[in-house]
Parts: structure tokens; sequence; C-alpha cells
């Protein structure tokens, strides 16, 4: 019985040394810090037919671990218009250990026309008829969005 509990009290030190030991090392040796992104301007100017790429001219990432991570910069959502013309664009970038960091600008479209509606057939309506579909014949559309219909309300 007293061998037994020396054998326990032997396994619950060696575990806990080994718990320890992985613990210490995982602290010192995983990177906790994410990149830095760093863009020429905080607000650019494109055209509507912009890409990606051109939302992500002039920026660039670096990682203290991973060296240049600029390639793992993504676009990640683009806001509601702040003006006309200009929205805010968030980016993201990672790094190998799964750290990231994400940055803000503006960004003004420097060829955008509000949207546009045009009439399919003219607007007739038999007066006897209270069912009337007022929105059939408009076409609602935006330089950026393209065709808008689902998104109007009568």
């Amino acid at each position: 019985m007293k061998r037994l509990r020396i054998l326990i009290l032997i396994f619950f030190f060696a575990v806990a040394a080994f718990y320890g030991a992985y613990y210490l090392i995982d602290k010192l040796t995983t990177d906790k810090i994410a990149p830095v992104i760093k863009a020429d301007s905080d607000a650019i100017e494109v055209t509507i037919d912009a890409t990606e790429a051109d939302l992500l001219a002039g920026m660039s990432a670096t990682d203290n671990v991973d060296g240049d991570v600029t390639d793992m910069l993504v676009v990640t959502s683009k806001s509601k218009f702040i003006r006309k013309g200009t929205l805010r664009v968030n980016y993201a970038a990672f790094d190998q250990s799964r750290n990231v960091k994400t940055y803000s600008r503006e960004v003004t479209y420097t060829d955008y026309v509000s949207p546009q509606f045009s009439l399919k057939a003219p607007l007739r309506f038999a007066s006897s008829s209270s069912n009337h579909d007022y929105l059939a014949n408009i076409k609602p559309y935006d330089c950026l969005d393209g065709d808008i219909s689902k998104k109007i309300r009568s």
C-alpha cells in the first residue's frame, strides 16, 4: 500500500512537471502579436469598376514572425455610403498563427452616379381595380449594384 502511494505521488509530480513545461514552452514560443497594416493614404479614389486589387493598392502588412504578409491582406467589408460616392472599406491581415489585424479607410468612387429609374412601359392603370402593382414597370438601376428592384418597397 505504501508503494502504491509513492507511485501515485511520483506519477502526479511527473504529470504536473510535464504540464508545466508544456505550458511554459507554449507561452514562450506562440506568436500572439497580430500583423501591422500600413497604407500610403487613409483615403483613395477609384472608379466604379475597381477590383479588390485596386482597393488594396498602396497597402502592406508585416508580421514580427512571418515577415511580409501582404498577400494575406483582404477586403472584409464595405460600409453604406458616408457621402455621395464615398464609403468606408474594411481590411484584414492574417499571419500563420491566425492572428488578425484590421484596418479601415475611405474609398471615393470618382464616377459614381446615384441610382437611376427607368420605365419599361407607360404607367397606365385601370381606375376600377384596386390591386395595382405600381412598381411593375419601373426598373431601378445602380452603377455599383446593378438591378436593385428587390430593394425597392411600395
